[in-house]
């Protein structure tokens, strides 16, 4: 029997857009948290100028044991927040969240090919639809090592879907034409810096 391998979860957190306020006061100095696993996490840039809809275009690769992609309960996480104003070191407010079952990325993401542009609900803690969160994400290449870390097994109280599917009548339309406009030029700045 062979030993278990990583995976590598390549990950652009793009944007977001139509979020809601937690405060009334002070301008909206937005970031996002990402793990797999509780003790392994990712933080992206603060979006100091796109108010309730933030973008970020940060890249960030995660890895995780290959096994996770078959259990139900294993999750790639993203918590947005509202930067805190006392000290840069401690997360600010809780905007809002998503989960991302791992069982489904390894259905609906090409391996190793061009990362495959996402879109998923943002969830309050009470279960309230915050806005849309765009992702690009691509599963790479196997890796001897396995990574080990508290996995957050809890599910999520409530369904994150994914919104970049739905027909054009849906409301979320013009966020997801707005995701894609985004993510157009996300490939484009980024093919020019190969160069």
């Amino acid at each position: 029997m062979s030993a278990p391998k990583d995976r590598t979860v390549e990950v652009t957190i793009i944007s977001a857009s139509h979020l809601k306020k937690v405060r009334l006061v002070g301008h909206q100095k937005l970031y996002v948290v990402a793990y797999i696993y509780e003790d392994h996490k990712f933080t992206s840039k603060v979006d100091r100028d796109g108010g309730l809809n933030p973008t970020w275009n940060s890249h960030l690769t995660l890895k995780c044991d290959e096994r996770l992609f078959v259990h139900h309960g294993t999750y790639l996480n993203f918590k947005i927040y509202r930067r805190g104003q006392v000290s840069k070191m401690m997360h600010g407010s809780l905007i809002g969240t998503v989960a991302v079952p791992l069982r489904d990325l390894e259905k609906d993401v090409r391996c190793h090919v061009e990362a495959t542009p996402m879109s998923f609900q943002v969830r309050r803690s009470s279960g309230r639809e915050n806005g849309v969160l765009n992702l690009a994400i691509k599963l790479g290449s196997r890796q001897n090592t396995t990574t080990e870390g508290h996995l957050a097994f809890h599910a999520p109280r409530f369904e994150h879907k994914r919104v970049d599917q739905a027909d054009d009548s849906n409301s979320d339309g013009e966020s997801v034409g707005r995701f894609y406009m985004a993510y157009a030029i996300y490939l484009k700045v980024n093919k020019l810096a190969t160069l």
